[in-house]
């Protein structure tokens, strides 16, 4: 009977060390799991603010330089606009003033003419 209980003790402690054993193991492959998990989560978050940060930093550089390109076209047409239509008035404005002169040249030598011959009709009818 000594012995039986003997042997019945030192199988249970043996069961015993072996159940705790087991269950030490799984209760550490359970906690690594979640902990792999949790990290996992918090790496994927991580990430994933990382790379909408640099997705919203790169569509800002891109919409910038896509409006800057835009407001330079614009800016550049305005300005040809702007310097087409001065041009054209001081072309104008030229076009006149040369215009006025050539008239006022010839209206002034047809006066002229025309006076001188009026002039020498009246002294030959004297």
């Amino acid at each position: 009977a000594r012995l039986a209980t003997k042997l019945a003790a030192e199988l249970a402690v043996e069961l015993a060390t072996e159940l705790a054993a087991e269950l030490a193991a799984e209760l550490a492959a359970e906690l690594a799991a979640e902990l792999e998990a949790e990290l996992a989560a918090e790496l994927t978050a991580e990430l994933d603010a990382e790379l909408a940060a640099e997705l919203a930093a790169e569509l800002a550089a891109e919409l910038a330089a896509e409006l800057a390109a835009e407001l330079t076209a614009e800016l550049a047409a305005e300005l040809a606009a702007e310097l087409d239509a001065e041009l054209a008035a001081e072309l104008a404005a030229e076009l006149a003033a040369e215009l006025t002169a050539e008239l006022a040249a010839e209206l002034t030598a047809e006066l002229a003419a025309e006076l001188a011959a009026e002039l020498a009709a009246e002294s030959s009818q004297t």
